[in-house]
């Protein structure tokens, strides 16, 4: 049997109500359907889906709706998997997924991810949105990897940054080194998730001490080694 849409936030459970959420998405032409943590579709879907995914989800793997590549299919899936496990980061983390796909009739198709979740707040799947655009030429294969990778390399830097200008509580700087670890997972970049794991493992012992000249010395040096192993990977691109 397929997985049932559970309920939506401030949403009573009654067919009625659900198929109202799921007329509303179809009157603004939007093709949305929802996954689990399994990375597997949901039964109820908008009718646009037909169109722009060129098919059926219900059942089948995000995945196969999206067209990922079968050699990008555990980077995706490292991607998905980091929704559910920082649930807090949840908006963070969804910036670094698929930003569109290819439709043969109607060209680009453009993503958006957004938490789905129960009256208590507990996620229970990820809503997937998307919208036609003007037809583009795109690699099929290469729109996952470059977006993924170039939205990765973006968040990053503004985490360094963030991170350098100091002033921040340690609760912050853990906030921090815990999204560039989990980031940096999604890619299998050891190197930089040992780094941010360390630090943000030493961190946490100390908080919720003050920090002192010694622990910004440290937050530091592991900045600085997480930028130059990025930048080191981003030149073998």
């Amino acid at each position: 049997m397929l997985p049932k849409m559970p309920i939506m936030c401030g949403m009573k459970s009654d067919s009625q109500k659900l198929d109202m959420v799921i007329d509303k998405f179809d009157s603004l032409g939007r093709a949305v359907f929802i996954f689990d943590r399994s990375g597997t579709c949901w039964e109820n879907f908008s009718h646009p889906c037909l169109e722009l995914f060129e098919v059926n989800p219900a059942g089948k793997k995000v995945s196969e709706v999206l067209r990922i590549s079968s050699a990008d299919h555990n980077q995706f899936q490292n991607w998905y998997h980091s929704l559910f496990d920082n649930e807090n980061l949840f908006t963070e983390f969804a910036k670094l997924g698929p930003k569109c796909l290819n439709n043969s009739r109607n060209g680009r198709v453009n993503l958006v991810y957004e938490a789905f979740k129960d009256e208590n707040g507990k996620l229970l799947g990820v809503l997937v949105m998307a919208t036609p655009e003007s037809p583009v030429e795109i690699t099929e294969d290469a729109i996952f990897s470059e977006e993924l990778f170039l939205n990765f390399i973006h968040h990053t830097r503004e985490a360094f940054k963030e991170i350098m200008s100091g002033g921040l509580s340690i609760e912050d700087y853990i906030r921090l080194f815990h999204r560039i670890r989990g980031d940096s997972s999604i890619f299998s970049f050891k190197e930089m998730v040992d780094t941010a794991g360390e630090c943000e493992s030493y961190l946490r012992k100390l908080a919720p001490a003050v920090l002192n000249i010694d622990v910004h010395q440290k937050i530091s040096e592991c900045c600085q080694k997480l930028s130059d192993a990025l930048e080191c990977r981003i030149s073998k691109k």
